[in-house]
């Protein structure tokens, strides 16, 4: 994403980082149904891919686990 390269930082996207970060901190320590991963979970990190690698990692990882669930 453009607006979270360190060169093109403005003013505006520095405050919708910390937003969003300070939404995450909230939602992640709420004591009612706090956000958390699954145990199960996969994490996708995509800010180094592109949509089309984004994509297939995501198609990989569900095939995979597919191929286990029945096992």
């Amino acid at each position: 994403m453009d607006c979270l390269r360190r060169d093109s930082y403005t003013a505006a996207n520095w405050r919708r980082l910390y937003d969003i970060r300070d939404c995450a901190a909230r939602d992640s320590a709420r004591s009612a149904a706090p956000l958390t991963m699954a145990a199960d979970a996969a994490l996708l990190a995509t800010s180094a891919l592109t949509i089309k690698a984004s994509v297939a990692k995501a198609i990989a990882l569900v095939e995979a686990r597919r191929a286990t669930r029945f096992e």
